[in-house]
């Protein structure tokens, strides 16, 4: 402790107003006052042997070098040394070493497990002393902070629109990392549990999993564009086909989560084939048997699915085609006008290995009407004969596991069957083709649709002109319609998407949310684009809109842990260039497509992402150190850092055409000048690359207003003259003037003022302590009660005022 710092803490008498022998304390304060983050604070960069708030147990990393797996999860992610790799006088190699924990033994000086108390306390273990470490001390106090409060795991949500947080304004973020709360596990959510309301923040408890994503459930005020229903008969539906996606994306099962299997709403897409293609084929006959006529009308189907992951559990799946056909037919004296309602079409589909598209063939199913006597001459036609329905529900052979279910078709239009003798070779088929197999329930995803290009139904006679087997017709499968999607590898193929990833396990990276599918064709969560109003996107209604809005707002909405708060938080609001750097630098981008833990069972990692263990690390993080590149610091990462600070803090509203401070973490995707994510700074040339560089970061950082931060605390004092007071304030037994303090600063004086109190001597007499009025006399003046205020005030630029945030009382 340095009295003489500028940071010191003193405490300010108040007294009673009067002077002389009527003079009298009534109290005292004191107060620190923190940064606003924008800093780094080396104790939270730093990975522990022992747990710390936030942050598990883990084996430590020395800070000399680029060790740690850039996930983007936890603070110590962040690697000091990307201060600024090149400055070896103020940040040497030696010196970030010792930053390190005392678990990396002979080398970390920060105990292991603790954080750094004060600037004095580090400045004497790194052995930098004045004059000569001036400098150094002085850019230290530039990049670190040391003591800086824990930060909340809470989004906020401007509900009175005033601009200023509120305690109530304050929310639990959901957690899309490993959930472990009993009944709360990403197997025991619902739909209902995502789009549902979100908890109000508390801190009473140490953990929180996290209730509800506002941002998917707001889906009916969003702006400034509502989102779209697409193919659903209203937004809610497809919110829940969203929520389906991301349940069945991090559970441990490759069920499909719905509603209902048998007429669901919604079918979540998990680690499955898909329905790809349905082909109906229809047959009518006349036969005769002893003069008898008979009307025969024979259907069958063929179904196919595309299995767009890389499995290798060669399955046999059960198809069911159900469907309902009508049409008019006759001769002789009988006319007959039938519907055949739910005929059943069982069929199943054999060896269904990885990345293949795999067809079934159904037995004919007679759906005759009647048999009777008639005149072989006349007509032998069924008349607008027509498909009324037909779906198509997946499960698997084995088990029975529900895996998919399409609406494939409601009204298909007339067309007269031959019925004749002669026609007996005559076969007329109906092809049915899905864009996206990922999004194939409703009737829009398979229905002729001019405006998208589906002309999908195919009526022909004697032959088919299906693509059983085989990739869709370029007329139906495009995954880049328009030029307007991201197909990541540029083949056309649906596993060459970057989303044909499914990791049946809880999320290791933020990057991951950008592989939700949308529940409309070839789109998945956009976070490397922000949508904003005028309320730039924390207003209590803002929530998902348009794909070519962007998602990149659900970032600040979610966590990776169950903790309800952590230290160390970068402040983008206040971000220097160098600690962005050490934000962004060490990140390794392309890695492509995701390991798998081989833990994670029967998913083996995937081809081209080779990986060895020897960083000790789990092989199914995608930030591995071996995977992908890392971002080259001296171009890619210095070029960021310097763009997305200038400028300084602020993000444009173009409703004012103003800059103003971040109001949540994820906008700063959306700076003018920010080059995270438009390819400038990076070769990003995919969603994927883009998103990639955001959700390794973009956790660990905050948008806390420009503000400061202020822990103070009020005593009243009963002031205490004229006696004489005897203290043994060295337990020695003994009231006298000889007092050794042996390593402790008994009175708060430091006695011989070298900082070192072992054989510090105290004055002579000083257990017996003199009081006067109007003065505090340490151990002898009481303290009758005392409260403590955290306060967070920030500068407003039009007044020229600084004014109160938010404050609360302190325990």
């Amino acid at each position: 402790y340095d009295p003489d710092a500028p940071d010191a803490i003193h405490w300010q008498y108040i007294d009673n107003g009067r002077t002389g022998t009527d003079q009298r304390l009534v109290g005292r304060m004191g107060y620190k006052v923190y940064g606003s983050g924008g800093k780094l604070d080396p104790s939270a960069c730093v990975r522990h042997t022992a747990a710390t708030t936030g942050v598990p147990a883990g084996t430590a990393v020395n800070e000399n070098g680029a060790n740690e797996v850039r996930n983007g999860i936890y603070t110590y992610e962040i690697n000091i040394k990307n201060l600024n790799r090149t400055d070896n006088t103020n940040l040497p190699a030696t010196d970030v070493a010792k930053f390190s924990s005392d678990a990396i033994t002979g080398i970390g000086l920060l105990g292991d497990g603790e954080r750094w108390s004060d600037w004095g306390t580090m400045f004497s273990l790194m052995g930098i002393v004045s004059p000569a470490g001036n400098t150094k001390k002085e850019k230290w106090r530039s990049w670190f902070d040391l003591e800086r409060p824990v930060d909340a795991e809470a989004f906020w949500v401007d509900l009175n629109g005033d601009g200023m947080e509120e305690p109530a304004e304050l929310y639990h973020r959901f957690n899309v990392g490993n959930r472990t709360t009993t009944g709360q596990t990403w197997d025991d959510l619902t739909v209902a549990n995502i789009i549902g309301d979100a908890a109000n923040y508390e801190t009473s408890s140490s953990t929180h999993e996290g209730t509800g994503i506002p941002y998917l459930k707001n889906f009916a005020t969003s702006t400034p564009a509502v989102m779209t229903p697409d193919t659903f008969s209203t937004a809610a539906k497809k919110a829940n086909q969203i929520a389906a996606n991301l349940i069945d994306y991090c559970d441990t099962n490759r069920a499909s989560t719905t509603d209902n299997e048998n007429a669901p709403t919604y079918t979540g897409n998990d680690q499955s084939p898909y329905i790809n293609e349905v082909q109906l084929e229809v047959d009518g006959d006349v036969v005769e048997v002893a003069g008898v006529y008979s009307c025969n009308l024979m259907l069958a189907a063929d179904v196919e699915v595309a299995n767009i992951y890389k499995t290798t559990d060669n399955k046999i799946f059960n198809l069911d085609a159900v469907v309902t056909v009508s049409g008019s037919y006759g001769w002789g004296p009988k006319n007959y006008t039938r519907t055949f309602t739910d005929v059943s079409l069982p069929l199943q589909i054999s060896g269904v290995g990885d990345r293949c598209y795999k067809y079934g063939t159904s037995t004919w199913v007679d759906a005759s009407d009647a048999v009777w006597a008639g005149a072989p001459g006349q007509a032998k036609t069924i008349t607008n004969f027509q498909i009324t329905k037909l779906n198509v529900k997946l499960t698997d052979h084995d088990t029975g596991v529900f895996y998919d279910y399409s609406y494939v078709e409601n009204n298909s239009g007339t067309v007269d069957v031959k019925t004749g003798n002669s026609d007996n070779d005559r076969y007329y088929y109906f092809d049915y083709e899905v864009d996206d197999p990922r999004q194939n329930l409703n009737l829009g995803d398979w229905a002729d649709d001019a405006v998208k290009g589906k002309t999908k139904k195919k009526k022909n006679k004697k032959t088919s002109n299906n693509t059983l087997g085989a990739r869709n017709s370029s007329g139906a499968f495009n995954p880049n319609p328009g030029g307007s999607k991201d197909i990541e590898t540029g083949a056309l193929d649906p596993w060459d998407v970057s989303t044909a990833y499914i990791r049946n396990s809880y999320m290791r990276s933020p990057w991951e949310i950008g592989f939700i599918h949308r529940a409309s064709e070839w789109e998945t969560l956009r976070i490397y684009l922000y949508n904003y109003s005028t309320t730039l996107g924390v207003g209590p209604d803002d929530g998902i809109s348009t794909w070519a809005n962007g998602d990149a707002a659900i970032l600040d909405q979610i966590k990776m842990t169950n903790e309800v708060e952590s230290f160390g938080k970068v402040n983008v609001n206040s971000v220097s260039g160098d600690v962005l750097k050490a934000l962004v630098g060490s990140i390794r981008i392309g890695v492509s497509p995701l390991p798998t833990s081989a833990t994670v069972k029967p998913y083996p990692r995937l081809p081209n992402a080779s990986c060895t263990t020897s960083d000790g690390t789990d092989d199914s993080n995608p930030g591995a150190l071996s995977y992908g590149t890392e971002l080259d610091y001296a171009t890619d990462v210095t070029n960021m850092a310097q763009k997305t600070t200038t400028p300084k803090n602020s993000i444009l509203d173009p409703s004012t055409a103003t800059f103003k401070p971040y109001k949540s973490r994820a906008q700063i995707v959306r700076s003018t000048t920010c080059r995270l994510t438009d390819g400038t700074e990076c070769t990003q040339t995919t969603d994927a690359l883009k998103e990639e560089i955001i959700g390794k970061f973009i956790n660990l950082a905050k948008a806390s207003p420009d503000t400061v931060t202020i822990i103070a605390i009020a005593q009243v004092i009963k002031d205490i003259g004229g006696v004489t007071i005897n203290k043994d304030l060295d337990a020695d037994g003994d009231v006298d003037g000889d007092v050794t303090e042996n390593g402790y600063d008994i009175d708060g004086k430091d006695s011989n003022g070298d900082g070192d109190y072992t054989n510090d001597h105290l004055p002579a007499g000083c257990e017996t302590i003199s009081t006067a009025y109007g003065r505090y006399d340490q151990y002898a003046d009481e303290i009758l009660a005392e409260q403590k205020i955290m306060a967070v005030v920030i500068y407003d630029q039009t007044t020229q005022k600084w004014r109160i945030l938010r404050y609360e009382y302190l325990e």
